[in-house]
């Protein structure tokens, strides 16, 4: 069927996240695709880096990610030996749990306003810096007192990974790239919560867990070199000689030879000699050495106002709260598991040691590497084809139609690691059902999280505090109770119970997918002014 190439249909709308991605010549053989968002002509401005450069901004923010929640799980794996050597008990270890998302609740609040105000460098190397302080510490606690307070620093020092991230996704790439960007996002995230546990699993089974610590410290102290020699600046401030220009990008010498040429051509940002390149002003000079790596890149934004609009943002923004409750309930589904794994699988018939504990967690990690596919090439992909046959309109929620997939895959994976354990059946069963769920997690998380980038991009970092708000509060929430629950309620119990609740969480992209647009619209004047209101930096 040809694509919908042509003038919009009567009463067309454009809300705030609509984007024109095909132009209207009406050369299916030779379309061309707009980059959103639009560069300005100005060298210096990220969206207009080179493909070398932005690698290199954004490759140590994923590993900036990997190192976070390395220092954030790797607890779990050493639960059965803190038994031992700080004399406590299981609950005393939820409530160190605990203490990190509740330091995570209140960081985001104080620390992403600096970054939108004096730029993301600055808060990236001071989260770093800290964070490596506290590993230090870690790899010499005696007591569960210790473990309370290096849980509740690095929550605070942590709290800028996942919305300092996507400010960064949103700096440097494009609308049909961001999605692609996200899955790599979460890829880390995974890998730092279940790939790196395995050889610290493996590394501790002798009772050595401090020397996990010091070898993260290596890792955490090699990036903060980085972060402090080489990482650029990506708060971008326009100069006003520069001028936003609409950039078309010929996609007929980047397509995928695929049988359909509906979904044969794709946006590129990039300096290949088959691309046409961004029409750069030359009389604006780069910034040397020196100036990319200054500090502190300040703005007039309100600091007060930064910190009180994600508490209005997250109620005022139906995406936003979808967001907010999609991402923390996936990661309080991974906290679940992670905490049954450390405390069920240590007992009959199982009885695991840390290393068997560790090498849980690669279904999960298989699970995720695929849905960083299927949530972020794929859905880079179809979002090109839906907009053609939409006029050239690009809607976010066209995202969603690819969540129904990945919703089935996280409750159900859920229910067969829930129910599989509670059997006693072999461990091979809940890992296949450990990967259901990874894939299910990472694909929800990754469209969600692209979804909120793209509706309202100014916002971004206000919106993502939000985000992480609500998140911290859920994993505090889950934390506090999962020791009164597990009392209460047998295994099996409480999988159907999560099962059946995630599921329904899962699902709440339905009602987005038919009435997200009209939600844009009616939110349109208030976003509109909140943009008006922001500093001098594009967002």
């Amino acid at each position: 069927m040809a694509p919908n190439i042509g003038n919009p249909p009567h009463g067309f709308l454009m809300p705030p996240g609509t984007v024109r991605l095909i132009s209207e010549n009406g050369e299916f053989e030779k379309t061309e695709i707009l980059l959103q968002p639009t560069p300005t002509d100005d060298p210096n401005d990220p969206l207009n880096w080179t493909i070398i450069r932005k690698a290199m901004n954004f490759i140590p923010i994923l590993a900036h990610m990997v190192v976070m929640f390395t220092q954030f799980c790797i607890p779990f794996v050493f639960w059965t030996l803190w038994l031992r050597d700080f004399q406590c008990t299981y609950t005393q270890l939820n409530t160190s749990a605990a203490f990190m998302h509740t330091g995570a609740a209140l960081g985001g609040i104080f620390l992403i306003p600096m970054a939108i105000k004096y730029g993301r460098r600055p808060v990236y190397i001071g989260s770093l810096t800290v964070m490596t302080a506290m590993v230090v510490w870690q790899a010499c606690m005696k007591r569960v007192t210790e473990l309370y307070i290096t849980s509740l620093i690095v929550g605070l020092a942590g709290s800028t990974n996942e919305t300092l991230a996507q400010m960064s996704i949103a700096d440097l790439f494009f609308v049909h790239q961001r999605s692609t960007a996200n899955g790599l996002f979460l890829a880390m995230i995974m890998i730092g919560s279940y790939l790196t546990p395995i050889p610290a699993g493996y590394m501790a089974n002798n009772g050595n867990w401090r020397q996990c610590f010091w070898i993260l410290f290596g890792f955490e102290a090699a990036l903060w070199i980085y972060f402090i020699l080489f990482y650029e600046e990506s708060k971008y401030i326009p100069r006003i000689e520069a001028q936003a220009s609409i950039i078309r990008t010929s996609a007929d010498d980047l397509a995928s030879k695929s049988s359909s040429n509906d979904e044969k051509h794709i946006a590129s940002h990039s300096e290949s000699s088959d691309t046409e390149t961004a029409r750069v002003n030359p009389s604006i000079p780069p910034l040397t050495w020196r100036q990319r790596l200054r500090f502190i890149t300040k703005t007039d934004d309100d600091l007060i106002k930064t910190a009180y609009i994600p508490v209005v943002v997250v109620f005022r923004f139906p995406v936003i709260m979808y967001t907010a409750l999609q991402y923390g309930f996936c990661l309080c589904w991974v906290a679940l598991i992670s905490s049954t794994v450390s405390i069920v699988y240590t007992h009959p018939p199982y009885n695991f040691t840390t290393s068997g504990i560790a090498t849980m967690n690669l279904g999960p990690f298989v699970g995720a590497i695929l849905g960083s596919l299927y949530g972020g090439l794929l859905s880079d992909r179809s979002i090109l084809w839906l907009a053609r046959r939409n006029y050239g309109y690009y809607e976010p929620e066209m995202r969603l139609q690819l969540v129904h997939l990945p919703a089935i895959c996280i409750s159900g994976g859920l229910l067969m690691f829930g129910l599989t354990t509670s059997k006693g059946m072999h461990w091979i069963y809940p890992s296949i059902g450990g990967t259901l769920f990874g894939f299910g997690f990472v694909g929800i998380c990754d469209l969600a999280l692209t979804v909120l980038i793209d509706s309202y991009r100014t916002v971004t970092g206000e919106a993502f505090v939000g985000v992480a708000l609500i998140r911290s509060c859920l994993g505090i929430a889950i934390y506090f109770a999962n020791g009164p629950w597990m009392s209460a309620q047998n295994l099996q119990g409480r999988f159907i119970v999560i099962c059946a609740a995630s599921l329904v969480i899962a699902c709440l992209h339905i009602p987005f997918i038919i009435w997200g647009k009209k939600m844009r619209e009616k939110t349109a004047p208030l976003y509109n002014k909140m943009s008006d209101t922001k500093g001098t930096s594009r967002m």
